[in-house]
């Protein structure tokens, strides 16, 4: 089988190596599709503080059970196409009690602490697998993950039908981010990009996108809102600009969720916390009840439409080199998949 190995930072191998074998309450897994998301590229580049090599990257997936060895879920069953939740978690520390093991002091993450999807077979725990309907489009399939992201956030973010909401970025997450809330009721989503093409894209799913590179960037968001703010902000951008954005175009007791990955520090205004009694909230990837919920909201077929617009270019897996160069050089280009 072919496995890509992440030998060292910047280098990627494509290997042939024995299908791996399960043991008890395991699944071994064929993949379909990978995605290759911002988290695969910043380990790559050793912009990732707690990752480590070698390494075989990727936590977004579709695959198709090849074996199973479970007593507890009978239900999974050679040939169903699958996902799993993407974070191993000990189990008995406090926020794994309370269902919060998306920060587990001991977390780690399928491909940054483990090893990922980015091969042509893995195992992985039956109890972290996730049935995907066979209707289902594998290239939608793939983006559970990011969406369990957003669903996350949104809800962290507690949002009320009703809202004014702002999205600083309009990647995929962002982007995914926007959908969500549009689809939880909020009255108005406006997103922020400077990309063209990302501003052009998410225009074309009926969002408001303004550049802040524009005259009067500030002044034309605020107005959006006739000048009260937005209900809620959420910052996905992690740049110094995004941050002293999110504070600026809060309304007086709004929420700000802070979800792009900052590259170095950023000073935020406080002053802003205390003169519009802000609240504000830190998110990290998703604990498994908000992925059951993004495989759910796939399998209902809501959002897949949307979701198949997403892909961009599609590589095989022992290509794994120039899909990442490309996702990380073509600024034309929205999400990235690999195949097997």
């Amino acid at each position: 089988m072919i496995k890509t190995v992440l030998t060292d930072w910047g280098q990627v191998e494509v290997k042939e190596e024995p299908i791996p074998k399960i043991g008890e309450e395991e699944v071994l897994i064929q993949l379909l599709y990978a995605g290759v998301c911002g988290t695969d590229m910043h380990v790559y580049a050793r912009q990732h503080k707690t990752a480590t090599v070698p390494r075989v990257l990727g936590h977004e997936y579709c695959g198709k059970i090849a074996q199973v060895n479970s007593k507890r879920f009978p239900e999974l069953q050679v040939g169903d196409y699958v996902t799993s939740h993407p974070l191993w978690a000990c189990g008995h520390c406090k926020p794994c009690l309370t269902g919060n093991e998306n920060v587990c002091r001991s977390l780690q993450i399928y491909g940054i602490h483990t090893d990922g999807c980015f091969a042509e077979y893995f195992t992985v725990p039956a109890d972290k697998v996730y049935k995907i309907n066979p209707e289902v489009d594998p290239i939608v399939g793939v983006q559970i993950e990011p969406l369990a992201v957003a669903l996350h956030d949104v809800r962290l973010s507690e949002m009320k039908r009703g809202d004014r909401v702002l999205v600083i970025s309009a990647g995929p997450i962002g982007l995914l981010i926007a959908m969500v809330a549009r689809q939880a009721g909020a009255r108005e989503v406006v997103l922020t990009e400077i990309n063209e093409y990302r501003i052009q894209f998410a225009k074309s799913f009926g969002f408001t996108v303004l550049d802040p590179t524009e005259d009067r960037f500030e002044e034309k968001l605020m107005e959006l809102t006739d000048g009260a703010g937005y209900d809620v902000v959420f910052e996905v951008s992690g740049t110094k600009s995004g941050t002293a954005l999110m504070t600026k175009m809060a309304a007086s007791r709004g929420m700000i969720v802070i979800v792009g990955v900052p590259g170095e520090p950023a000073p935020v205004d406080t002053g802003a916390f205390l003169a519009k009694e802000l609240r504000a909230a830190g998110v990290r990837i998703h604990p498994q009840y908000d992925f059951k919920e993004a495989v759910d909201l796939v399998n209902s077929g809501v959002m897949n439409e949307d979701l198949k617009r997403f892909v961009t270019q599609t590589y095989p897996l022992c290509e794994i080199e120039e899909a990442i160069r490309f996702n990380g050089q073509d600024e034309a280009h929205f999400k990235v998949l690999l195949y097997s």
